[in-house]
Parts: structure tokens; sequence; C-alpha cells
């Protein structure tokens, strides 16, 4: 699984998905933030819930040999100061709405 996650992060940002043509990444961790984790966490989130994230990297998402990534969508809220801090989000050009979950939700596995 952690092979097959490396190997999306080669193909180029722009993507479909389902019906949604030019997907892209507004904000996403590293190439090398997965390497050697045991598991990778993918927790949805919403852009304001920036201490609801800090208490899960504080207990049971800081936990060793697994990362933690937060998957957002776009608000007008800036998070990149936070993205720079901890390189563990996920932000995807898509409205952060109810409706738009499982879009949320596949691009935690790109």
């Amino acid at each position: 699984m952690l092979t097959l996650l490396l190997l999306l992060f080669d193909f180029c940002s722009c993507f479909r998905i389902l019906d949604m043509e030019d997907m892209d990444f507004v904000l996403r961790p590293s190439e090398d933030f997965c390497r050697g984790a045991e598991a990778v966490i993918v927790v949805h989130s919403a852009p304001n819930h920036r201490e609801l994230r800090q208490t899960i990297r504080e207990t049971w998402g800081g936990v060793d040999g697994y990362k933690t990534v937060f998957v957002l969508g776009l608000t007008g809220l800036d998070v990149e100061k936070e993205f720079h801090q901890w390189g563990d989000l996920v932000q995807g050009n898509v409205v952060d709405a109810y409706r738009n979950m499982t879009y949320k939700h596949l691009l935690g596995y790109m």
C-alpha cells in the first residue's frame, strides 16, 4: 500500500476523479513524508479545525511508525502557515463541503 502511495506521487498533480475534471492539489506533503511509515492515517478535516488537528498530532496521530495526513478542501482560510510547519496537510481544489467528502477522501490516497 505504501509503495502504491509513493508511486502515485510521481504522476502529474492535475488529474481526474470521477466526474470532476482538472482536480489539482493546492497543498500536499513531500514525496518523503510517508517513507518508512508502517501505515498512513487519512483524517478528514475542515480548514477551520486547526486546534482539533493539533490535538490529533499531539495524541494518537503522533504514534511512532505511523503518519497522519489531514485532507482539506478550499475555503477562505489560509492554512499555508500550518502546512509549512507540519507538512501533513493535503488540500485539493474542491470546495470544502459535505457533498465533496468523496473527492476529499480520494485526495488522501494521491
